[in-house]
């Protein structure tokens, strides 16, 4: 569940490190963003974004458990092979959208377990509503500051603007993925950071995140237990 920054910077970074010309940025940029798309269905509830996320039955402190992991990791490669066995017109669509799932699945095994034990020492809830409210309002004024500061390499506002219409089968149609675009650009592009400051949360934080990130997509899909995908 990191922020829809932390997913722009690390879709960023990937293509910083491996040359543009490895993909159709408008696509992979969208598809970065694509899964948390599901918010805009009309009755959203949290077990739609697990579908979405390939994490039906499996909680953010699951990931700590290496047989839940485990299962992530063979839904992700199905989901792979169904989508993604030849290099088609949507390809890079889809590889964003991968790269969303599996930079959550490192902020949920890192920066979520980090976070729930400070919040635990300072007796807040570990779990429910109080729990999604205090990581969220840390993530969302991490995500302004990363928005004003971050030294993005391409303009990512004008290659989401670029692709509308997008779809992923089964998981969220085009009228969501326009509706959480738009809210996208005119939630995120703006000059000015939050006033209030993070509890558990911190930018610098955040910057090793989004490395550490790119670097482990990369790493992780240049084939082997998973599909070669750059």
């Amino acid at each position: 569940m990191a922020g829809t920054a932390t997913h722009l910077a690390v879709a960023d970074l990937i293509c910083e490190r491996l040359g543009n010309d490895k993909f159709n940025l408008p696509l992979f940029y969208s598809g970065n963003i694509a899964p948390d798309a599901i918010h805009a269905r009309a009755g959203y509830t949290r077990e739609l974004k697990k579908h979405t996320h390939l994490t039906v039955g499996i909680g953010g402190a699951d990931f700590q458990n290496p047989e839940k992991v485990c299962v992530f990791h063979e839904r992700l490669i199905s989901f792979i092979g169904e989508n993604m066995s030849e290099k088609g017109d949507d390809y890079d669509l889809y590889l964003g959208y991968v790269c969303h799932l599996v930079t959550d699945e490192f902020f949920n095994i890192s920066l979520r377990k980090k976070m729930v034990d400070a919040m635990d020492t300072d007796g807040l809830a570990t779990e429910g509503p109080e729990l999604a409210k205090a990581i969220l309002h840390d993530m969302d004024i991490i995500d302004r500051e990363i928005m004003a500061k971050y030294p993005f390499k391409n303009d990512v506002k004008a290659s989401l603007s670029a692709v509308w219409d997008i779809e992923i089968p089964d998981m969220v149609t085009k009228e969501e993925t326009n509706s959480s675009k738009s809210w996208v650009i005119n939630k995120l592009f703006i000059s000015e950071c939050e006033e209030s400051a993070p509890k558990y949360y911190s930018y610098g934080e955040a910057l090793e995140f989004i490395t550490y990130c790119a670097e482990s997509i990369i790493e992780r899909f240049k084939g082997g237990k998973f599909p070669a995908l750059f």
